[in-house]
């Protein structure tokens, strides 16, 4: 099951099948990620957390669970 958000023309995307809760996203975004009791990310509401941060948090992630898209264009992770 996926996680979506959009703000500012970033899309969030969450893949929850693959992530394995390692952490990293919500200690680099903690405003913008958060680990529930199920041990997966999921994308907090209502955050204003700067592109760069989340792009740090997305790229932080060992199983690349995270994707970013800005104005429908794929930004994380490169193919």
């Amino acid at each position: 099951m996926n996680s979506t958000k959009e703000v500012n023309g970033l899309k969030i995307t969450v893949d929850r099948d693959i992530c394995i809760g390692a952490g990293s996203c919500e200690l680099l975004a903690p405003d913008v990620f958060g680990i529930d009791n199920e041990n997966k990310v999921f994308i907090k509401d209502n955050f204003n957390t700067d592109e760069e941060t989340i792009k740090q948090a997305a790229m932080s992630c060992p199983v690349l669970a995270i994707i970013l898209e800005k104005d429908g264009v794929k930004v994380w992770p490169e193919n």
